[in-house]
């Protein structure tokens, strides 16, 4: 059935989406993973149902879309909640017939695939702003998984540690790092307001700089309590988790 994974930027959404579909039965097919927030609307329609040569300017070539592509397998639309309002029609259509029909072309093409959406967004609230349809929401989400943010599972953090520390040692061929129990603390009291993906990229960093091999309390870059107490005032803004990895990357820079 269709799955709606809901959860804040960097909780894993996609590393979820992914297990579903390695668990099951279409494992062998494609897993074809279509980024909604990244991708311009005037190239998302394109992109996703393909189009035949001479439908529009530059198109020189038949194109298969990604939806067609995941025939018989699995299809992820990353960041579901930022397609237009006409996408959405599209989809919905698609959804309810699994039928699509390139730009330009008069066939139709069934397509057999299981939807996959993630976003970090509200869609009710969306939905009652009237920015977002309320039947494809309900196409969407025949199971939601909602996805905690990880400083409500700090139980978690010290299997994500262990986890990242041996992956990072292991792809650059380096000595395995000892983590000290102390860091393992620090690093659980800690918020990460980047989620997961924060904490896979300060760990990287710090296993990088550890001058010994050995992960200390002061090889974690955390931010100050200054900058901690600005970003819980960014938090209030409608951009917080994209401010909050600027706020990371500023940081990591700095260092």
């Amino acid at each position: 059935v269709n799955v709606l994974i809901l959860g804040e930027s960097g909780v894993g959404k996609e590393v979820i989406a992914n297990m579903l579909h390695d668990l099951s039965n279409r494992r062998e097919k494609p897993f074809i993973i279509v980024d909604c927030g990244s991708t311009p609307a005037g190239l998302l329609e394109s992109e996703l149902f393909g189009h035949v040569k001479g439908s529009f300017t530059h198109a020189i070539r038949d194109k298969k879309g990604l939806i067609e592509m995941a025939n018989q397998g699995t299809l992820f639309l990353d960041e579901i909640g930022n397609v237009s309002s006409e996408m959405q029609m599209r989809l919905l259509r698609f959804l309810e017939d699994h039928k699509i029909r390139r730009i330009g072309d008069t066939q139709e093409i069934s397509v057999n695939c299981r939807v996959i959406a993630a976003t970090n967004t509200n869609l009710l609230e969306d939905i009652r702003a009237g920015e977002f349809r309320e039947d494809l929401y309900y196409r969407l989400r025949v199971v939601t998984l909602n996805i905690p943010p990880l400083r409500e599972r700090s139980e978690d953090i010290p299997g994500f540690v262990k986890y990242f520390v041996e992956t990072f040692c292991s792809n650059k061929d380096i000595p395995l790092v000892e983590i000290l129990p102390e860091t393992i603390r620090t690093i659980c009291e800690y918020p990460w307001p980047g989620n997961v993906r924060e904490l896979r990229n300060t760990l990287e960093a710090a296993v990088a700089l550890c001058p010994d091999g050995v992960l200390r309390p002061k090889d974690i870059r955390l931010p100050s309590v200054l900058e901690m107490d600005t970003e819980e005032e960014v938090s209030e803004s409608p951009f917080s988790l994209e401010e909050s990895e600027r706020q990371t990357n500023i940081r990591a820079l700095k260092e």
